[in-house]
């Protein structure tokens, strides 16, 4: 299959990055545990049933559970991923790619730096294009290994534009 990104084979490689989808799984895990705590608290024990009574605080975490399930079902199925090659960035998912050559790229512009620590690097990554009015946008923290993809992506800066 591909390679992952790494400094030595940089310019031979291809740099794979799905889409991460662990935020989702995280939200869905405490959604799920604070359900479960709570219709324990709430629910009665009565000799052999255990019965929940009705309570509109479990049905709002119920839809939250429900959204969770369906927000990680739908980026399950769309597969998105971001594929770095010598040649071109390639943004695809399941149903649509987008190819740009960089011989098309006419500048790679790092957006609204963050100061927190541990948090993603740069919120926006914006690509602009010579045949195309706006910018081709990329959110580098929503991906898996962000920060190798935005050191690629500067690398591609520094190889299209020297200074």
């Amino acid at each position: 299959m591909s390679e992952r990104y790494s400094h030595k084979a940089a310019a031979s490689s291809i740099s794979v990055f799905p889409y991460r989808l662990d935020i989702y799984w995280k939200a869905l895990a405490i959604y799920a545990t604070t359900f479960i705590v709570y219709a324990i608290v709430r629910g009665t024990i009565q000799s052999t049933n255990f019965s929940i009574t009705y309570d509109p605080i479990l049905l709002i975490l119920l839809v939250f559970i429900l959204l969770g399930v369906l927000a990680v079902s739908i980026h399950s199925f769309l597969r998105r991923r971001i594929v770095i090659t010598p040649e071109e960035i390639r943004i695809e998912n399941r149903l649509r790619s987008l190819r740009i050559p960089l011989v098309e790229i006419r500048s790679i512009r790092f957006r609204q730096p963050r100061l927190s620590r541990g948090g993603p690097q740069y919120r926006v990554v914006a690509i602009y294009l010579r045949r195309r009015r706006r910018p081709v946008r990329i959110r580098p923290g929503l991906y898996e290994n962000e920060q190798q993809l935005v050191e690629l992506l500067q690398a591609l800066k520094q190889q299209l534009h020297p200074r």
